[in-house]
């Protein structure tokens, strides 16, 4: 009786058929999920369980009523609800019911969802769930149902004159018949660790900051981490001075200046006398001394209060006490490898990277994928290999289209190249993901060190991984 009362508790299962129309053999999946899901939720698992990658618009209609995001429908013509507001149990609530899922409007996959049983919860299994499916998820962008039917002709048939278009296309063997049930099966429980769900969380959270919360990701990095690894993390400048600064701030009534919030002349000396490296405050140019004038002209310390500010672990502004936030203490209380790893995050994500002087002359035009696409590179590059820094900037300056027309193509290579140097590599040393390598140059009598080529290391490769939502 006890065991009854307490599985009546729990959300009662819906087992739901997902069927993509259009196409034979049917391309379907089976699915297990809580009644009291949220249609955003939903909307996760079905791209997950079909396999797409979550790249275009979609939408839910149910009883001739549209669910989706209600910012997609700008002239109101859908009357679109909010599907973050309403759970599947609320709009679908019987057996036998049959609505409609639209993705990607473009090539327009219309996916039919039946509710095939509504039953008891089981406690020994893990929810959402794939328990049946058939055939392979079409490719993204393909064309829709008649780019699909061209496309898997040509895959099939070696002597197809596209064969080889598509073969390099698709990246890779595409075999229509081929669906890998244990793989879904098991994506759909660890869904809520999924990138797909992280990514739609740093840019629709009402937190700020990166979560904290060790993904399955993380985790699996923190587990592979060695003695000397650790001790590296443990010891990282970069880390000892947030740490510095956050108990400074904890333990002192300090106010963001009147005009930006920055932190004071008097506590940027009294902070930076404890940091690893201390910066020179006040240059000395031939006969001249030039003072300490803001923040800004102390890069270590605007970048670290920066990364306080996006990352959530301080509050506080123009004139006002800055404090740390609950997250704030929280960071303080984590170990080592945690902190570095939340602390990339931050930057990755959730900060301007023009803060490095980076694109300060492209303003709006910046990609927003641009984080995006440098850690895909990133990723695919070999670890302790002298990469040269020429050639992979103009890879990533190609890939992100930077380049426009310009009076003088050669002088913005190289300013764009200057930028990437300074917010990428030097940002990544500091986080002892890359080595620098630099050789000799010299100006008339001026000698010094120039940037040509770096290399990423082992432990940088498993931070960037977990960065990533890798593993």
């Amino acid at each position: 009786m006890m065991k009854n009362d307490k599985q009546s508790k729990r959300p009662l299962i819906y087992q739901l058929k997902i069927s993509l129309k259009g196409i034979k053999p049917p391309i379907w999946r089976r699915v297990q999920l809580p009644g009291d899901t949220s249609l955003l939720k939903l909307h996760f698992i079905l791209q997950v369980a079909m396999g797409w990658t979550n790249s275009h618009l979609h939408e839910f209609i149910i009883n001739k009523q549209s669910y989706g995001n209600p910012d997609m429908d700008e002239l109101g013509s859908r009357r679109t609800l909010d599907e973050t507001e309403y759970l599947l149990k609320q709009v679908v609530p019987g057996k036998g019911v049959k609505f409609e899922y639209l993705y990607d409007f473009g090539d327009g996959w219309q996916h039919t969802i039946q509710v095939e049983d509504i039953i008891e919860p089981d406690e020994e299994h893990k929810f959402p769930a794939c328990v049946a499916g058939r055939r392979a998820c079409p490719p993204e962008d393909v064309g829709g149902i008649w780019g699909y039917t061209d496309f898997v002709e040509a895959i099939l048939d070696p002597q197809h004159p596209e064969h080889e278009n598509y073969l390099a296309w698709i990246g890779a063997e595409f075999d229509p018949e081929v669906f890998d049930l244990q793989q879904c099966d098991e994506e759909l429980r660890n869904i809520d660790s999924s990138e797909m769900i992280r990514d739609h969380n740093r840019y629709h959270s009402s937190e700020v900051g990166p979560e904290f919360k060790l993904y399955q990701p993380i985790s699996f990095w923190l587990g592979e981490l060695t003695d000397e690894d650790y001790a590296q993390l443990e010891q990282l400048p970069l880390r000892l001075d947030t740490n510095h600064l956050l108990i400074y701030l904890r333990d002192h009534r300090t106010k963001g200046t009147q005009s930006s919030g920055n932190l004071p002349l008097k506590a940027i000396r009294e902070v930076t006398a404890g940091f690893v490296d201390p910066p020179i405050l006040d240059q000395v140019i031939g006969d001249r001394t030039y003072k300490l004038r803001s923040e800004i002209d102390v890069w270590p310390v605007y970048f670290i209060h920066t990364l306080l500010l996006t990352g959530g672990l301080v509050q506080g502004g123009e004139g006002r006490r800055i404090r740390l936030t609950p997250k704030g203490e929280q960071f303080l209380a984590s170990e080592p490898p945690v902190q570095v790893w939340y602390l990339l995050e931050s930057w990755w994500y959730h900060t301007n990277w023009e803060i490095a002087d980076l694109f300060s002359q492209l303003d709006e035009v910046l990609p927003g994928y641009f984080a995006y696409t440098t850690l895909a590179y990133l990723l695919e590059l070999p670890v302790g290999i002298t990469i040269p820094f020429e050639s992979f900037a103009d890879s990533l300056i190609q890939a992100t289209r930077l380049m426009w027309d310009a009076p003088d193509p050669e002088r913005l290579r190289k300013s764009l190249h200057h930028s990437i140097e300074r917010a990428v590599i030097n940002i990544l040393r500091d986080f002892l993901v890359v080595k620098r390598i630099e050789k000799d140059a010299k100006i008339g009598s001026y000698k010094y060190k120039v940037l040509s080529a770096f290399e990423i290391t082992r432990l940088g490769r498993g931070l960037l991984r977990a960065v990533a939502g890798w593993q």
